[in-house]
């Protein structure tokens, strides 16, 4: 996840290894970091936050534009529509591998995320299913 705050760029990466969602590969991650954008936006008191994301997924599970088949489907919308009533929720779609500056950044950390034992977050979510 990469926040960009006042004109400073903060980057944050953790894997979750959750057995269940491993099937999903790289749609996992794409849902996981939206929740962690929700869980910072919380903890840091924002009032509305912007999701840029570069797998359309993100933004039609959340408004109910594609249907929740999956529990981690069913699970990013019934956080979308918690946390969209403590703040407000815009997206916008950035074409990947386009040379944005960062859903490049962002697109590297997903990498550390999964091959790299270490990792960076300021607020962590706890997953309840």
């Amino acid at each position: 996840m990469v926040v960009v705050k006042e004109d400073k760029i903060e980057k944050y990466w953790k894997g979750y290894t959750i057995e269940k969602f491993l099937k999903h590969r790289n749609v996992t991650g794409e849902v996981f970091a939206a929740l962690l954008a929700f869980k910072y936006a919380e903890k840091e008191n924002l009032n509305c936050i912007e999701i840029n994301y570069d797998y359309q997924g993100i933004e039609k599970w959340a408004l109910g534009l594609w249907k929740t088949n999956t529990e981690l489907t069913k699970y990013y919308k019934s956080q979308y529509d918690y946390y969209s009533k403590v703040f407000q929720i815009r997206f916008n779609k950035i074409k990947s591998h386009s040379g944005d500056k960062f859903n490049d950044i962002a697109d590297e950390l997903a990498k550390k995320a999964v091959y790299e034992d270490d990792y960076n977050i300021k607020y962590d979510i706890e997953v309840k299913l």
